[in-house]
């Protein structure tokens, strides 16, 4: 077949085809030794099918060919039935003077020329004709099929580079909101607390740091132990703004922490329970993250959960924010019906929300410091 069609699936379209032909072959010789009634040693049927079968089998190439010619180019459907009408007449005719000659070679007995013109060569024209048809029906289908292949896997990149887009756009707002905040903070620090404000702009790097490598790597997964330490980077920061007002609780058990996660799926979680959960009440409130892998399905499950002011659960899905929406679309996309996003909340009850995604191993990969708490 052709080279594009080898590019585009692993399908061993060449084996199939010599396949097809050689099972033709057998029932071409099946049927010639049924006719002539014990004459011919289904051995000699044999030979002489697979010498007849051998040009029908070249010409299908060409018919292969002529297919996709028609398929690529615009052309009018009666233009397209004429050409492969007289195509069929062609190949028809072409393996009946094949076999015509194939029938007058050799020694022995042979069939008289009036008899094969008045007899055999009509059934074998009609029957390169349903050949014909049956080759160039198969020749199509395997080319829709190919071209359905093809959209799907251009639909897949697609939709790759779509989300590269939008985890771009996230980045893109994330890094501005930590270097406002933080650098407001360090300013306020400086005068009191030298030490705080290094510790600040150290937490600050790890996250700039982390989102630089992703950006330079293009990796798309990580280790929930990575992303969960630059977590830490911005609570710390956070921790710094708020005060006593955030308390912040992490239960991450050793087989999840190795478990591997989409880069960004939990920050916007955990920055949603700080930012529209905690910091909001005049109270504040507590940020509880736990992580396990669960015996009964083999999924990760991660739980964000906050005591804060609470919102609609149904809206927080829908919002055209960068948070929840973003990790559905971006679970979805990747794991399909495997992965999912459930949001428990309520105004003024809190909000819990739990992700669950198939537990797997993460390679280890260079991981930063741990930021305290």
């Amino acid at each position: 077949m052709t080279d594009g069609m080898r590019r585009s699936t692993r399908t061993p379209w060449g084996v199939i085809w010599a396949a097809a032909w050689v099972a033709f072959a057998l029932v071409y010789a099946m049927l010639t030794y049924a006719q002539s009634l014990g004459a011919m040693s289904f051995a000699l049927s044999l030979r002489v099918a697979l010498l007849s079968s051998s040009l029908p089998a070249v010409m299908s190439i060409g018919v292969w060919r002529l297919s996709g010619g028609y398929t690529r180019r615009r052309t009018s459907r009666l233009t397209s039935v004429a050409a492969h009408a007289a195509a069929g007449l062609l190949f028809a005719g072409l393996w009946a003077g094949w076999s015509f000659g194939i029938a007058r070679m050799g020694r022995g007995p042979k069939m008289g020329t009036s008899a094969l013109v008045h007899a055999a060569l009509p059934w074998q024209a009609v029957t390169g004709l349903l050949v014909y048809g049956v080759v160039l029906a198969c020749s199509y289908s395997v080319r829709a099929l190919v071209h359905a292949r093809n959209m799907e896997l251009a639909a897949e990149h697609a939709e790759r580079l779509r989300l590269q887009a939008h985890l771009a756009s996230l980045r893109a707002h994330i890094d501005p909101h930590f270097l406002f905040n933080t650098l407001h903070t360090v300013s306020a620090l400086l005068d009191d607390d030298v030490e705080g404000a290094r510790s600040a702009l150290e937490n600050l790097s790890d996250v700039f740091r982390y989102a630089l490598r992703l950006d330079r790597s293009g990796d798309e997964v990580v280790s929930l132990e990575e992303e969960w330490r630059v977590i830490e980077s911005y609570l710390s920061l956070e921790r710094l703004r708020l005060g006593p007002r955030m308390r912040v609780s992490a239960n991450l058990d050793d087989d999840a922490l190795v478990c591997e996660i989409p880069p960004f799926i939990l920050q916007p979680v955990v920055e949603n329970a700080v930012r529209h959960g905690v910091s909001p009440s005049p109270a504040g409130g507590s940020v509880v993250v736990s992580a396990s892998v669960s015996d009964h399905d083999d999924q990760l499950v991660i739980v964000v959960a906050d005591d804060g002011v609470g919102c609609d659960a149904g809206a927080a899905l829908t919002s055209n924010g960068l948070g929840l929406r973003s990790v559905r679309e971006r679970l979805a996309a990747r794991y399909g019906n495997s992965a999912s996003v459930r949001v428990e909340a309520g105004v003024g009850a809190g909000t819990r929300v739990t992700i669950r995604l198939p537990a797997v191993a993460h390679s280890p990969s260079a991981i930063p410091e741990r930021a305290a708490v």
